[in-house]
């Protein structure tokens, strides 16, 4: 009895140390997370300050209210900044709207080839990448139950990644699928891919994987919000990547 005591006792206390270790390592990541994003945001929030500032700066100081090109130009760059910085706050207010589940779907019938080629077509001119699309299997009759504009931000949030984690060349596949109560979107790409190690995180408030090869903006929030979104609409959202090998979200949705 005693030695089977002392095993036991062994036993718990290998137990104890084991729950204490990934305790330590959970807070060692959330750390990680926290600094992370502090710094992103720090960032995020500097940059369009510094612009509208320096803008507001040589307009008051150089002269340039005479000169109309410069003035226009220093405004728009103004406006683009502001513009980033108020979509910014959005996301973290919403963040917040999400946790609490605030946030209502206005559900109407959508035509799911429509708006998925509206998405798109806001990205074909993004700046410094040149960017492919190919929408396979996506017919005009293929109708789902969902808020609009929920539906175009789980869906950009996904693109957005897919150009942020690539190459200056981007080609992303979207495949539509109908089967049974459910309408199944695939969004895959062929960037940089997502190491094994991130993929349980991924959907975490915050998380982003850290690239020091890859400097790439952004505050973890955007999958975090179109998981929030898939759920709302009853739904799901997946991710299967391989590091080098591009990645592949599929969204199912129920009509």
């Amino acid at each position: 009895w005693m030695i089977a005591a002392s095993a036991v006792l062994m036993l718990l206390l290998a137990g104890c140390i084991t729950l204490l270790f990934r305790s330590w390592l959970k807070g060692k990541r959330d750390a990680r997370v926290k600094e992370d994003f502090v710094n992103n945001i720090t960032h995020e929030l500097k940059t369009p300050l510094a612009t509208v500032s320096a803008a507001v700066e040589a307009m008051s100081d150089f002269d340039v209210l005479s000169d109309t090109e410069r003035s226009r130009r220093y405004l728009d760059h103004s406006a683009i900044q502001l513009k980033k910085l108020d979509k910014l706050v959005d996301d973290i207010l919403n963040s917040s709207l999400y946790d609490k589940n605030g946030l209502q779907p206005q559900k109407e019938k959508l035509d799911v080839s429509e708006e998925l080629e509206k998405i798109t077509a806001c990205f074909k001119h993004t700046p410094g990448k040149v960017i492919n699309f190919n929408l396979t299997g996506c017919p005009g009759d293929v109708f789902i139950v969902a808020d609009k504009q929920y539906f175009a931000q789980a869906v950009s949030n996904v693109i957005t990644n897919s150009i942020k984690y690539s190459g200056e060349v981007v080609n992303i596949s979207i495949g539509c699928i109908e089967h049974r109560d459910q309408i199944k979107v695939t969004i895959a790409d062929d960037g940089w891919g997502i190491k094994q190690s991130d993929l349980p995180y991924l959907f975490n408030k915050f998380y982003r994987s850290i690239r020091k090869e890859h400097a790439v903006k952004g505050h973890g929030l955007g999958l975090y919000f179109s998981k929030k979104i898939m759920e709302m609409h009853n739904g799901n959202l997946s991710i299967e990547s391989a590091e080098g090998k591009g990645t592949t979200a599929t969204f199912i949705w129920n009509r």
